[in-house]
């Protein structure tokens, strides 16, 4: 959950301009818990969008940044390892919001960590 905070603002800082804002949120969806971070910066078109969620690749707006291109793909594999899901709204200027939909736990799944715990 940390790796996945970290790589969102950072992302979110990193194309937002100097004293721009980044806004962060955690809520209760249903069955599932949402954490999102949204910018006010530099924005990706929809091809960009897909191609940020691949292992070493960065949008166009890149230039100039330093950067693997592991950021949201990091981000992408986590939630997925965690039977969740990213998704990217976002347009050039425009900023972007990025979600990760993560289910919540089963308490039967619980349980087992806090006897090992003990």
């Amino acid at each position: 959950m940390r790796q996945i905070w970290q790589n969102l603002v950072s992302n979110a800082i990193k194309y937002s301009s100097s004293g721009g804002t980044v806004t962060l949120d955690a809520r209760d969806e249903g069955n599932a818990t949402v954490l999102s971070v949204t910018d006010k910066g530099a924005g990706m078109s929809s091809e960009d969008v897909r191609r940020v969620l691949e292992p070493f690749s960065q949008g166009s707006n890149s230039k100039g940044r330093q950067g693997t291109g592991l950021g949201l793909a990091v981000v992408n594999s986590f939630a997925q390892l965690h039977g969740g899901q990213v998704v990217i709204d976002s347009a050039p200027g425009k900023g972007t919001k990025v979600e990760v939909s993560l289910p919540r736990a089963n308490p039967a799944d619980i349980q087992p960590m806090e006897d090992a715990a003990q």
